[in-house]
């Protein structure tokens, strides 16, 4: 390989001084020797023999497709993103920092022998007594392990760039994929919000209609406790506490009377209003009356309803009590005349006689 650089040089007059240093630095850098062509960098070897970079990197690549696709992107996914696009940046600085290093060198090199070689040309005898092949020999031979170094790093940028861009179609596969997995996650999260107020909707409807039902028991219990309240005062009583027998005066008989009258007319209004209200019921009067209602409110009504419940079976105990003495009183009163002779009296006006017709 050194001497096909040698007659290389000797071709393009590097050697007899025909042309200058920076058309050698150029004419290595576009040289097949140098710099095999390759299908993914064309142009990498002019740009390496004047020591700048094409003008569109890896980097700006990335960066310009981040832009377009990244934009819904989570931060903690682009924090990652831009770390690795760091560490690639460093790897192309660093590749190409070590190819201009290089390049320098190598030029410097070729100056070099560059002016060996325009001495040799004025002193032939001189330069060939004074340079020996030897040296000749050693200045090919380190311009040849510079150009394998050169290669070298060459064929490590075209790594690195290989594998930037296959880092950078992974990392583009990887985005269009959280993109869609996002894109679904949003419809299941709209789907979840529309039943979430579609239940809210159903439990506020339950709620209002547990306060209707709380309010129009409460309405109730307050008129049941009302109607229970007239009838214990419209009720008559006149039999002895204890004893079957009645506690009228034949005197007071037509105050007695009375009474039981103004009884059965107070009884007989309640009974009507007891029917309208198992016909009709209560309803609500307005919603703020309903927004008072709390479950304070639903627990004291339980309450009131067992109170009322039991009220009302106490007060029905009582009258069957009092329903008992009147039979057996009614019943003393038909037998004792009976008792009395074998021949069956007629029944006497009494104040029970009159009861029972009423």
């Amino acid at each position: 390989m050194a001497q096909n650089i040698h007659k290389h040089a000797q071709e393009t007059g590097i050697l007899d001084g025909s042309i200058s240093c920076a058309p050698v630095a150029d004419a290595i850098g576009s040289s097949s020797l140098l710099s095999p062509p390759s299908e993914s960098s064309p142009n990498r070897s002019s740009s390496l023999g004047s020591g700048s970079m094409d003008a569109e990197s890896p980097t700006e690549y990335f960066d310009a497709m981040m832009n377009n696709e990244l934009v819904s992107h989570s931060v903690d996914e682009q924090h990652k993103l831009n770390k690795f696009l760091f560490t690639v940046d460093q790897r192309l600085v660093a590749g190409k920092t070590n190819t201009e290093d290089l390049i320098a060198q190598l030029n410097q090199e070729i100056a070099i022998k560059e002016s060996l070689s325009l001495k040799n040309g004025k002193n032939p005898v001189k330069s060939e007594s004074a340079c020996p092949d030897g040296d000749n020999e050693s200045l090919l031979q380190e311009l040849d392990n510079k150009t394998k170094q050169l290669m070298d790093l060459q064929k490590r940028q075209d790594e690195l760039e290989t594998k930037s861009k296959s880092d950078i179609r992974v990392l583009d596969k990887e985005v269009r994929f959280l993109r869609s997995i996002q894109e679904k996650l949003k419809d299941d999260l709209n789907q979840y919000l529309e039943e979430k107020s579609e239940l809210e909707r159903i439990l506020q409807k339950e709620k209002q209609r547990r306060r209707e039902i709380v309010l129009a028991r409460k309405k109730l219990i307050s008129a049941c406790k009302d109607l229970l309240h007239r009838l214990q005062e419209s009720s008559v009583n006149f039999l002895e506490e204890g004893e079957d027998k009645f506690n009228v005066n034949p005197s007071s008989l037509s105050d007695a009377l009375g009474l039981l009258t103004t009884s059965d007319t107070r009884i007989s209004l309640l009974l009507a209003k007891a029917q309208l209200l198992a016909k009709d019921g209560y309803g609500v009067s307005g919603v703020d009356e309903i927004n008072s209602i709390t479950d304070d409110d639903e627990m004291a009504s339980d309450d009131e309803i067992r109170k009322l419940l039991s009220d009302i079976i106490a007060d029905n105990t009582t009258l069957r009590k009092q329903i008992n003495s009147v039979v057996r009183c009614a019943l003393k009163t038909t037998v004792n005349p009976l008792k009395d002779g074998s021949v069956e009296a007629p029944p006497r006006k009494s104040f029970l006689s009159i009861f029972w017709r009423k």
